[in-house]
């Protein structure tokens, strides 16, 4: 992911609409935040992060100014155990997507089925439209 945001580009792929919103109800500040940024990641990158340090720091700040949370609480987000995996769960459900786990579908195979490079969106996000034809519904 890139680590230099204008402020456009920043209120386009993390801004958090409504629907966002309504994802990260009765969650407190530090989960919310990092839940948040999750969602936004999966929907930029089309996979999740596997640490804080890959969310750009702008990106950070953004997200916890829309939600009015300081930044600082992000370093007491959890990115190990139940609580994670049960978020990305949360955001893979309200996005239509599930967790690949059949033989054959991860690693060399899965590049090779979908292709060996992500599909741009004309939003410019690096999911593109193959992870909308991976969704587990028809459209």
């Amino acid at each position: 992911m890139k680590r230099q945001w204008t402020a456009e580009e920043l209120a386009e792929h993390w801004t958090l609409h409504p629907d966002d919103l309504t994802l990260l109800t009765n969650k407190a500040a530090a989960t919310r935040l990092g839940s948040a940024l999750l969602l936004k990641y999966f929907q930029y990158e089309g996979r999740f992060p596997q640490h804080r340090g890959d969310i750009p720091p702008a990106a950070i700040v953004h997200v916890a100014q829309q939600l009015g949370i300081p930044p600082e609480l992000l370093i007491q987000y959890d990115w190990n155990g139940r609580t994670i995996e049960f978020h990305r769960a949360q955001i893979r459900q309200a996005l239509g997507f599930s967790r690949v786990n059949r033989p054959g579908y991860r690693g060399p195979d899965c590049v090779a089925w979908t292709g060996s490079a992500p599909a741009r969106a004309s939003s410019g996000t690096a999911a593109g439209g193959r992870l909308h034809a991976l969704q587990d519904h028809p459209t």
